[in-house]
């Protein structure tokens, strides 16, 4: 109720809507809240929302969340409660939260996260100065040492 999933709770008949699932029930509210449908449908919709609920997304997996919060997932079909890595492109959509779990825990995710944020760094020349920080005048070429002489002593 207070991630605001359930509407138009009626106490005396215990009539609700749930908006995640989409499903109106009558009676405890507890069974539904620990569902898996229900569960499947809030995780779900908190990987859907963007920006996504704050209270809907304490309720997420905490790597899910992390990686909602990074722009890592995204939501693909709620009849297959299926999710899509941003950052694993070429991989096939995850039909379920289990396997997008494992997927971000495992390695080749953490590889292509270390791939991503080396080609997105800015590439620098450490050792030159920055074009037109230095005007041409006041560069000075060096050309080569001349050639020892053959009569010069050493």
């Amino acid at each position: 109720v207070a991630a605001g999933v359930i509407k138009n709770f009626d106490p005396n008949t215990l009539q609700y809507h749930c908006a995640v699932c989409p499903r109106n029930g009558c009676g405890d509210i507890l069974p539904h809240f620990l569902s898996k449908e229900h569960r499947n449908s809030l995780i779900w919709e908190a990987v859907r929302q963007s920006p996504p609920s704050p209270a809907v997304l304490q309720l997420v997996p905490e790597v899910v969340r992390n990686a909602k919060l990074r722009n890592e997932v995204g939501a693909v079909d709620k009849n297959h409660f299926s999710y899509r890595c941003q950052i694993c492109v070429v991989k096939k959509p995850f039909n379920g939260v289990a396997p997008l779990e494992a997927h971000l825990n495992g390695k080749e995710h953490e590889k292509s996260k270390r791939n991503m944020q080396f080609t997105s760094m800015p590439h620098q020349t450490p050792f030159l100065p920055e074009e037109n920080s230095v005007p041409n005048s006041k560069i000075q070429k060096q050309s080569p040492p001349p050639p020892p002489s053959p009569h010069s002593s050493l």
